[in-house]
């Protein structure tokens, strides 16, 4: 079997124009940072990076990592958070970062957040 980069997976966000984009990946080990991207993908600012570790079924045990600015400046990068923290949307701060019981992503406003 060849081998594949992961598909970036898009769904329109809930009362917005905007969409959710992330990668979703699953594994018998915690990851260091995102893998089996390819290189040659440009990510979309708030692309979210989704990974569990098998055995591990509640949300609040996700790796998830957001493509945004880094800290002071212009140039992107993978920053990881966490579902126990408010992370709101790099480019639309009205969003908080949501995740469902099919253990999707979703951006939602701070009052509907799971």
């Amino acid at each position: 079997m060849a081998f594949q980069f992961l598909r970036v997976r898009r769904r329109k966000i809930k009362n917005d124009a905007r969409f959710v984009h992330w990668y979703q990946s699953a594994g018998s080990t915690p990851l260091q940072r995102p893998g089996n991207l390819d290189p040659a993908v440009t990510h979309e600012t708030a692309t979210i990076y989704m990974h569990q570790v098998l055995g591990n079924t509640q949300k609040e045990e996700l790796q998830i990592w957001i493509w945004k600015a880094m800290a002071g400046g212009t140039e992107l990068g993978w920053h990881t958070v966490s579902l126990l923290e408010e992370e709101r949307h790099p480019a639309a701060a009205h969003l908080v970062l949501s995740v469902n019981n099919k253990l999707q992503p979703t951006w939602v406003v701070p009052n509907t957040a799971r």
